[in-house]
């Protein structure tokens, strides 16, 4: 087995042991661009959009929060949700596994929330919703997570 199949098989036992308890906003915000009257309304989407993961680890829980902020012609986001998890058996796994964990199940947990703020915020400003490229979402890198005891 390789490292890289070592730590998949770590990532899925670990959400074998966990549940998830809880998803909490820490900020959900937007802001009108100020030259917005002058951009056309059919302004292509930002191909990437920039998001930061980070992973708090306790005794028995795990929490996990994605913080994404998305510039359009028209406006400007930003979402900061959280995952709190319960480990239901002890576990101390390697950053490496919890980034593989994070890019498994936590993003699939996670990516819904921020969409459905994006799409809040957009729908209330009367702005169009940007769009979240997904595929930028599916590989997690250990250098785009942020972990913290």
């Amino acid at each position: 087995m390789t490292g890289e199949e070592t730590v998949s098989t770590e990532a899925d036992r670990l959400a074998g042991t966990i549940q998830l308890e809880d998803v909490i906003y820490f900020e959900v915000s937007a802001k009108r661009q100020e030259s917005q009257g002058a951009v056309a309304p059919d302004a292509p989407p930002p191909t990437e959009v920039p998001i930061q993961v980070m992973i708090g680890q306790g005794l028995d829980r795990l929490l996990m929060r994605v913080v994404a902020e998305v510039a359009s012609p028209q406006a400007t986001f930003r979402v900061d949700v959280g995952a709190q998890f319960v480990l239901t058996e002890a576990a101390e796994p390697s950053p490496e596994v919890l980034v593989a964990f994070a890019g498994k199940n936590a993003m699939a947990i996670l990516m819904p929330y921020v969409r459905e703020s994006l799409m809040t915020m957009a729908s209330r400003m009367r702005v169009p919703a940007p769009m979240l490229p997904l595929e930028q979402f599916r590989h997690l890198t250990p250098q785009g997570v942020t972990i913290t005891e």
